[in-house]
């Protein structure tokens, strides 16, 4: 969490500074070819670290799924994965994150079902009995001593 916030600062700091060198290139009048190296700059810098957020926020879904044993998109599925240009790295899409908070949720809502279950027709009767048992030996107890 701590990457993703630090990556979402880092962007608001490049669009700021480019904002103020956009400004000072306005105030100096400079030709459209200077804008132009300027928004391409920009629009690099800026990808980059969206790229890293959406790594970042891959990984932590990846994770949680991992450790829920959820299955995750196969690398063949279209659209769900996004490649690095370089080919090393590759992370969820919107669509592919998608797709895995939603079998997050379902394997979470499962799993509370499952304990609920267990709550609503053992835990809760087995304590009940017990309770009606303990009343029952209390009243047997009361009858003998008088």
């Amino acid at each position: 969490m701590f990457w993703i916030l630090r990556l979402r600062w880092r962007r608001r700091r490049a669009e700021r500074s480019y904002d103020k060198k956009r400004k000072a290139l306005k105030k100096q009048k400079a030709d459209p070819a200077k804008f132009a190296e300027l928004a391409t700059d920009e629009y690099c810098e800026i990808n980059d670290i969206d790229g890293g957020i959406d790594y970042a926020i891959s990984n932590k879904l990846l994770d949680e799924a991992r450790g829920l044993d959820v299955n995750i998109p196969g690398h063949d599925q279209v659209g769900v994965w996004i490649n690095h240009e370089d080919g090393e790295l590759n992370w969820l899409s919107p669509q592919g994150r998608t797709l895995v908070r939603r079998s997050i949720d379902e394997e979470k809502t499962r799993r509370r079902e499952s304990k609920a279950w267990w709550w609503k027709t053992v835990i809760i009767p087995a304590i009940t009995a017990l309770t009606g048992l303990a009343g029952v030996i209390t009243g047997l107890i009361a009858i003998m001593k008088k």
